[in-house]
């Protein structure tokens, strides 16, 4: 593979933790063409489908189930570019509760836990619980997507206007979650012309829970 013997060295940079934000609108699809993509992101849009996660993987099996294109893989510590193909993040669940009742759970959705979160299970006051959310008052009803591929540390999200409503007391917090060796992968589908000339369709398939970003695109593509 020409990419991997290649022995230019990236340029590196220290990305500051940053999150994104998703909400959920539903339109009807005006003709065949967008029910067939929206049919596609509803199959696929609550995998998480973190850079290199079982969710993703599957996500991109189903998209080869569609499209016969070819899987380029980059091992873990390759570098590309500004950045390094992390480790595959493994999660099991997560979830925080109070007294009982389930403030946010993994398994209802992907973004309530921090993308590559590592693991923690303890009870925590509130003034340390809030150190380790996420959340944007700028966007009160949405799920955050926060993510930190590199610094090491737990962390869930929480729509503002909940993160608002949290009461004084000890929670419960429990991330169940590890790392191993593993492969980013890449869909590529080339069809071939007469011109000599490149046209590159460009979309990402990560950021889980999310449409707009990245999957939207996918669907768009295929």
């Amino acid at each position: 593979n020409g990419m991997k013997d290649s022995k230019r060295k990236a340029i590196r940079f220290d990305f500051p933790r940053s999150f994104d934000l998703a909400e959920i609108n539903h339109v009807e699809p005006p003709n065949d063409e967008t029910r067939s993509m929206l049919e596609l992101i509803e199959r696929l849009y609550l995998n998480n489908r973190s850079l290199v996660t079982d969710g993703y993987d599957d996500a991109l099996d189903h998209l080869y189930s569609l499209a016969d294109f070819d899987v380029l893989k980059f091992p873990t510590g390759y570098e590309a570019f500004t950045w390094t193909v992390p480790e595959k993040w493994v999660v099991r669940e997560a979830s925080i509760t109070k007294d009982g009742e389930t403030i946010c759970d993994f398994a209802d959705h992907p973004l309530y836990l921090m993308s590559y979160s590592e693991p923690f299970t303890g009870r925590v006051s509130l003034d340390e619980l809030k150190m380790h959310l996420h959340t944007n008052p700028d966007r009160p009803e949405a799920i955050p997507y926060a993510y930190s591929y590199y610094n090491r540390d737990w962390g869930m999200t929480l729509p503002y206007n909940r993160y608002q409503g949290l009461t004084e007391g000890d929670y419960e917090v429990h991330i169940d979650t590890s790392f191993e060796p593993g492969e980013l992968k890449i869909g590529e589908l080339v069809l071939p012309g007469e011109s000599d000339k490149s046209i590159i369709v460009s979309a990402h398939l990560d950021h889980p829970g999310q449409i707009a970003d990245g999957l939207g695109g996918v669907a768009a593509g295929l």
